[in-house]
């Protein structure tokens, strides 16, 4: 349930209490978003299954070892699936207008060691994950087809062209 909810100039700004990931989390909301389908969001999010969870951390890890090498950075060792947890900081849970009302969809905006620029995003609808790579506010109310075009996208298996 997002609490503490207030509206600012171009959104509506409000906290999580993520079981999930043991901490408080801002909630950016656009304006035109209902409430009840934002905290729709909030709870599924926080009610991330394992198994989505296991995928977004094994494809962090890969954005990571991509980076490194596409930037021509030192290796950051980030371990192996959830210990990638250690070394993102979950920034706002981002909650655009539905394409569906009854669908889940939302991205994470994350700061990241190996990314200090960017951060790296998270995007996920109806518990699938659509975008892992660069924040870049890609969202999650897009086309299916759109994501198979992002560059990188390792939520797809599409690493740096």
């Amino acid at each position: 349930m997002i609490k503490n909810i207030q509206e600012s100039k171009y959104f509506l700004k409000g906290e999580l209490s993520s079981s999930l990931l043991g901490r408080d989390i801002k909630v950016l909301i656009r304006k035109d978003v209902d409430i009840e389908y934002a905290n729709l969001c909030a709870d599924s999010f926080d009610a991330m299954p394992d198994s989505l969870l296991d995928k977004l951390c094994e494809c962090s890890v890969e954005y990571c070892k991509s980076f490194c090498i596409y930037s021509d950075s030192e290796p950051i060792d980030v371990g192996r699936g959830r210990e990638v947890l250690g070394y993102i900081t979950p920034m706002a849970l981002c909650i655009q207008r539905p394409l569906d009302s009854a669908v889940p969809a939302y991205s994470v905006e994350f700061d990241c060691v190996w990314e200090e620029d960017n951060g790296m995003e998270w995007s996920v609808r109806d518990n699938q994950a659509l975008y892992v790579g660069p924040f870049i506010n890609i969202g999650a109310q897009k086309d299916l087809d759109f994501y198979k075009t992002c560059s990188p996208n390792y939520a797809l298996g599409i690493e740096y062209l």
